[in-house]
């Protein structure tokens, strides 16, 4: 995954230029999830996780972009922010708005209302998930034909660092 490591190096990058500008905070420590912990996981949401993104949380070294909420795997965090429980409390009924369809696995919370989702519907030849978004307030969607945001996780982690660099360039 040469292309998942370049994109991993530049968002470190990048996070440490936000640190820098006093955008974010300096990550905590920081321990990779184990294979254990992953296959747990797996088991816990029915998914086996693409490799791109099991990638990312063994590399990231804790670093997030400024306004980040990307689901842990591992650590001692609040329920919510954890992929396993996030995505348990979206899939309940919220008091307003429509529960988190069962083919998707929330990974992100965007900060409004919109969670960036893999869409376990289907894998491609290199067991990618593609990105969709679901705004749970919304009653409209058919879970069956969501737009495609990306195609993988690390196309999806590209777009999240030309934003944040963009943003950061302002």
């Amino acid at each position: 995954m040469p292309r998942t490591k370049k994109v991993i190096r530049r968002y470190k990058e990048v996070c440490r230029a936000a640190i820098e500008a006093e955008e974010v905070a300096a990550p905590e420590p920081y321990t990779p999830p184990s294979k254990a912990q992953i296959a747990t996981i797996e088991e816990s949401l029915g998914i086996r996780l693409p490799a791109d993104y099991l990638q990312f949380h063994a590399e990231c070294e804790g670093y997030q972009l400024p306004f980040w909420d990307l689901y842990v795997l591992t650590g001692d965090v609040d329920e919510s922010e954890h992929l396993v429980e996030a995505n348990r409390g979206h899939r309940r009924t919220p008091p307003h708005g429509v529960a988190l369809p069962e083919q998707l696995v929330a990974f992100f919370d965007d900060g409004t209302m919109t969670l960036h989702c893999f869409n376990t519907s289907e894998r491609d030849k290199k067991g990618n998930y593609a990105i969709v978004t679901w705004d749970h307030e919304t009653e409209e969607q058919d879970p069956d034909d969501l737009e495609i945001w990306a195609e993988s996780f690390t196309e999806w982690l590209e777009e999240q660092i030309d934003e944040a660099e963009a943003e950061l360039d302002a």
